[in-house]
């Protein structure tokens, strides 16, 4: 009985942190006192999970909760606000397409630095680390193992944002060079 008083409670704190901040950031006149309120039952859901599962399950259980919570209260909002109103809403702009043949190959360059270009540099940073003096062998494994992935999402991430596609490319081109110099 104890486990399931913890589910109860780590869900109720979770949908009521999610809830908290999604109402605070679609109000910004909601005061700041919401946004503390929301990540405390957050952090205190993350109490909750511990107290159901062990250690790695819980922290995969607090982090993934909150997540999908987000996706249905999310999805839920924009449901009922196409049946509260089918118009459109005042103040959201279209993204207007670009014209012409710029899109296709902006969107080709985009594809190439973000998959295969961010793969390299994430590649080339994930083995520098894993070749480093500075560590013993199992650290640089585990590091090079959790760092590499992230500097893949962070270069996909920005090529996909930024506009300047030739920043993109000189800075994955830098990171890919520096750590490969580094391996070596």
């Amino acid at each position: 009985m104890p486990q399931a008083v913890g589910v109860l409670a780590a869900v109720v704190l979770t949908v009521a942190g999610v809830w908290m901040l999604r109402s605070v950031w679609a109000v910004s006149s909601r005061s700041r006192l919401w946004l503390l309120g929301g990540w405390l039952a957050l952090v205190s859901a993350t109490l909750g999970w511990v107290a159901v599962a062990a250690g790695d399950k819980a922290v995969a259980l607090a982090l993934l909760a909150p997540s999908q919570i987000a996706y249905l209260v999310i999805a839920a909002g924009a449901a009922r606000a196409r049946r509260r109103n089918g118009r459109r809403r005042e103040g959201v702009v279209d993204v207007e397409p670009v014209s012409g043949n710029a899109w296709s190959w902006r969107a080709a360059a985009r594809f190439l630095l973000a998959g295969p270009l961010s793969g390299a540099a994430a590649a080339a940073v994930g083995t520098a680390i894993s070749l480093s003096p500075l560590w013993s062998e199992p650290d640089r494994i585990v590091a090079a193992g959790l760092l590499a992935p992230a500097v893949w999402a962070v270069g996909m991430c920005w090529s996909v944002s930024d506009s300047r596609l030739g920043r993109v490319a000189i800075g994955l081109g830098a990171t890919t060079l520096v750590a490969g110099m580094a391996a070596l």
